[in-house]
């Protein structure tokens, strides 16, 4: 094996382990981002929950008024 070869060869070695570092550092940020989308994801749940709890309250709420008003207006 000549030199030049060897020198290409340890070259492209080299070029794949750091292609490889790369997508390894890469795969970390998604999985962090992922994880990150899965908590927003949560939380917009859990707001969307409460939000509906709050809604249904709410129209309980005027029922009862719309209630006691009809019950006022026919004495």
């Amino acid at each position: 094996m000549t030199a030049t070869l060897k020198a290409v060869l340890a070259a492209v070695n080299v070029l794949g382990l750091q292609t490889r570092e790369r997508f390894d550092l890469h795969d970390r940020r998604f999985d962090q981002v992922d994880r990150r989308f899965d908590q927003v994801e949560r939380r917009i749940d859990d707001i969307r929950e409460g939000l509906g709890a709050r809604l249904r309250s709410v129209e309980e709420g005027q029922a009862e008024i719309k209630d006691l008003l009809i019950r006022a207006l026919e004495r």
